[in-house]
């Protein structure tokens, strides 16, 4: 996949060099063509790429975490809803 789009996007100004590139990382594509014509820029990718590995590193764990914190109220729930349907019912006089 070319991220850049062939250089259109970049023309027409509407995203950024580094907003194709996080775009086309986000999808399920093999391969991603970035077009690296000098040492300089093939620094400059492989510092954008430990960024964006980074932090979808650690947006991919923010989302773990809240998945495992709403089991753990779901089950919570289910437990107490458990309880209370099996414990022994009090019969008011009134």
């Amino acid at each position: 996949m070319k991220s850049m789009a062939n250089g259109i996007l970049l023309k027409s100004k509407t995203v950024t060099p580094i907003e194709c590139l996080h775009y086309a990382l986000n999808l399920p594509t093999s391969v991603v063509i970035t077009g690296i014509d000098s040492m300089e820029s093939l620094s400059r990718h492989s510092q954008r790429l430990n960024r964006f590995i980074r932090s979808a590193t650690t947006s991919a764990k923010h989302c773990l975490r809240k998945r495992v914190r709403r089991r753990r109220t779901v089950a919570s729930n289910r437990l107490r809803r458990h309880q209370f349907l099996m414990a022994p019912q009090r019969i008011r006089n009134g």
